[in-house]
């Protein structure tokens, strides 16, 4: 099991998209400005980040693309489901 997710951002693949994603074999990770306000003049929330782990597929080079090709639209789906301000999304 790869739940494991001590990596380490030297060895990471970046993936090209909308948001900072990166990509090791078995985890895939990406980050958001995602600015809450806390009604006290604060922000609550200024970083949302996602972590995926797959244990399958098994072979690292197949788990980086697999990743890859998840990382992106599964952050996107992330953002939506958040209280976000439309206004903090990267263009």
């Amino acid at each position: 099991m790869h739940s494991d997710l001590s990596v380490e951002m030297d060895e990471a693949e970046p993936v090209e998209g909308e948001f900072d994603a990166f990509v090791w074999p078995h985890v895939a990770m990406a980050t958001a400005p995602c600015h809450l306000d806390s009604g006290a003049g604060f922000n609550t929330i200024e970083t949302l980040t996602l972590a995926l782990t797959a244990d399958s597929p098994g072979d690292d080079d197949e788990s980086v693309r697999v990743l890859s090709e998840l990382i992106q639209p599964f952050m996107a789906a992330t953002v939506e489901m958040t209280a976000c301000q439309e206004g903090d999304r990267q263009s």
